[in-house]
């Protein structure tokens, strides 16, 4: 009977180890797989960028966007959160982009200012040794992510081993705790649907996202982000549970809308994403103007201005071959936002 007690007592110190283990793993392989994401960006960008300054096209908002990741990416702070990868190849490699990011920008500078064949070539030839310089970032911040991933499958083979240990000793409490781990681990279980509104919630947006970046399409697709106004009045003056109400309620519209178009869902707690393939900026004007007249259906029913929607709507139309789907959506909040900061208050 010791012994039993013995065995439950250290399986749980097990499980408690494992579990701040595998939360702890799993937020550093995705910080590794976000800068590898950004180190991407950066050398796709910047060629982009070139190609634009080459042609005569001035692009300062991509410029100051590089700006930001190169920042995020040296320091650790800034809007994308990246972490700081420990590994002294990538670090030199970063530095060395720094070094050559600066030069890119005096080679910029030079040719908007004299646009002459020796300025150009000197501006294309530096941008040249800057993609492989951004290419060994990107295959240093891989390698090192891959290497992240090798050491923590063999921590957790060892704990794998010393439960097996625990198995021998007590077959049925570690039997039932293995059946507990493989439900609670097992992807099928995950539910992809807000429970609040019935529609997809942000695991299943981000699971479409990522699909879309492994294979994406070579037709034109479209981004459109949503965010309602005046929920927090709403909730101060009317209580959540009217608030909740109403974003549940233009969730419904919202999906009634979209079925004719593509995938929607809940991105945040009154922010909605609605992606469409094949699309067309005539086709998502379509779309918007059909949303406009549903929620002015249901205003009209409201016998109080807080009870009534407002929202405000950005998006973009863009090919995957040209620009990636997180491009996409940064360009459609940021045009949201826009839209949001135009608007009034509104019904509201």
């Amino acid at each position: 009977m010791k012994k039993f007690y013995a065995v439950i007592v250290i399986i749980t110190i097990l499980f408690i180890l494992v579990s701040v283990l595998s939360f702890s793993s799993i937020n550093q392989l995705q910080g590794n797989a976000s800068v590898v994401n950004y180190c991407g960006i950066v050398r796709g960008g910047t060629q982009k960028l070139i190609k634009e300054e080459l042609m005569g096209r001035q692009d300062d908002a991509l410029i100051e966007k590089l700006n930001v990741i190169i920042i995020n990416l040296d320091t650790g702070e800034g809007p994308h959160n990246l972490v700081l990868l420990p590994d002294d190849d990538y670090q030199d490699k970063l530095k060395k982009i720094k070094v050559q990011w600066a030069q890119l920008k005096e080679d910029i500078a030079a040719v908007r200012q004299d646009p002459s064949d020796e300025n150009r070539n000197r501006l294309f030839a530096d941008s040249q040794d800057y993609f492989d310089l951004a290419n060994d970032l990107t295959f240093a911040a891989d390698t090192y992510s891959e290497g992240q991933v090798k050491s923590i499958n063999f921590l957790f083979l060892i704990i794998n081993g010393v439960f097996v240990f625990l198995f021998l000793v007590g077959v049925v409490y570690v039997l039932r705790g293995v059946i507990v781990s493989r439900n609670a681990s097992n992807p099928d279980r995950i539910s992809y649907i807000d429970p609040m509104t019935n529609i997809d919630n942000r695991a299943s947006c981000d699971r479409l996202i990522s699909k879309i970046n492994m294979s994406p399409s070579v037709e034109d697709i479209a981004v459109i982000m949503l965010n309602m106004n005046g929920i927090t009045i709403v909730n101060n003056k009317l209580g959540q549970k009217v608030g909740d109400k109403i974003i549940t309620d233009f969730a419904q519209i919202l999906k009634d809308t979209c079925k004719d178009f593509g995938f929607v869902g809940r991105y945040g707690g009154d922010e909605f994403i609605s992606i469409v393939a094949k699309a067309s900026p005539q086709m998502i004007k379509t779309f918007i103007k059909e949303l406009d007249r549903e929620v002015w259906s249901y205003n009209g029913r409201q016998r109080e201005n807080l009870r009534k929607i407002s929202f405000a709507v950005g998006y973009v139309v863009g090919n995957l071959m040209e620009i990636t789907i997180d491009d996409m959506i940064y360009e459609a909040y940021r045009n949201m936002t826009e839209d949001k900061d135009r608007s009034k208050k509104g019904p509201l």
